[in-house]
């Protein structure tokens, strides 16, 4: 593998559980070309973590062991939600303090909780997630809300339809 070959960890939810984030990536990650780029990937969440009440601690300990590995960059997927909030603010902040640059997708977005945000924990949403080197939102309205977070990242609107052909 040469030099220019990027180690990228990508963080998702169990690929078998059921839902829009696990089918985008059962569907993308093979089509990456392995000669750009060596994937590495983390599932974390309650699915992964077998119900086990500890699991969001195994999840920041398994991340922190493949931060050790130095990526060229970490792409979190997380939903704009509490459960998320924590946990892939929590990833993102220890990517961030070892100087790699983060991508965020956000696959969900609530409202009440963006709101939320605002009121109170924008402050601490800048400190982590804030920090990211770039977005990726599902919505115009996301990314509207983002830029009125005074975000200086660039902020992307894609899709999730992937089409394999």
């Amino acid at each position: 593998m040469g030099s220019s070959v990027r180690r990228v960890l990508v963080v998702t939810p169990d690929l078998q559980d059921i839902g829009g984030v696990a089918n985008y990536y059962n569907a993308v990650l093979p089509l990456l070309g392995m000669d750009e780029f060596q994937i590495c990937h983390l599932e974390v969440g309650s699915t992964k973590g077998g119900g086990a009440i500890l699991y969001p601690l195994s999840d920041q300990y398994r991340f922190r062991s493949l931060v050790q590995l130095n990526p060229s960059i970490v792409h979190l997927n997380p939903s704009l939600d509490l459960k998320s909030f924590i946990r892939d603010g929590l990833l993102a902040y220890q990517a961030l303090c070892k100087n790699i640059p983060v991508v965020i997708f956000f696959r969900g977005w609530d409202r009440v909780f963006a709101n939320l945000i605002e009121r109170r924990f924008l402050k601490l949403f800048k400190a982590s997630y804030g920090k990211a080197h770039a977005f990726i939102v599902l919505a115009e309205e996301f990314k509207n809300k983002l830029q009125a977070w005074n975000l200086n990242s660039p902020i992307h609107v894609e899709t999730t339809t992937v089409n394999p052909a």
